[in-house]
């Protein structure tokens, strides 16, 4: 045999069925302004949810807002009521950088350079965010 016989694809019968389509749209995907936000912090899933629709109502008001705070989840942020404001940001810090921030300077420092220049939009999107919630429209 020659080697392009082993990486040839296996053939499939053609009796299978058909694979239906992929679905359009999950609890942990959601597509806004032509851009599909994903929760893709593994180690929080149960505020996923309130992300993504946090990433929706970011993108109405500045989709630059909704990258930004895609970014603070991704490293490692879970969301936190709040009377005040509706809901915080809490970073994740676990000393390695692995499951999160490396140490909350680290986060801070972040916290400043990404989301200070933006912080009226962002506790406006959080107050949004947490009239979705009381109202019943995401949990």
């Amino acid at each position: 045999m020659e080697l392009y016989d082993y990486l040839k694809p296996p053939q499939q019968p053609s009796a299978l069925p058909p694979l239906p389509p992929p679905a359009q749209q999950s609890d942990l995907f959601a597509t806004f302004g032509g851009y599909s936000y994903e929760d893709l912090y593994p180690y929080h899933p149960e505020d996923s949810r309130l992300w993504i629709e946090l990433f929706v109502i970011a993108d109405k008001i500045n989709p630059d807002i909704a990258k930004r705070l895609e970014y603070i989840r991704t490293v490692g942020a879970v969301l936190i009521f709040d009377n005040q404001y509706g809901f915080r940001i809490e970073p994740m810090v676990d000393g390695q950088g692995v499951t999160g921030w490396s140490s909350i300077q680290q986060y801070v420092t972040e916290r400043d350079a990404v989301l200070k220049p933006v912080g009226q939009q962002v506790m406006q999107a959080l107050g949004e965010l947490r009239q979705r919630y009381d109202q019943g429209r995401i949990r």
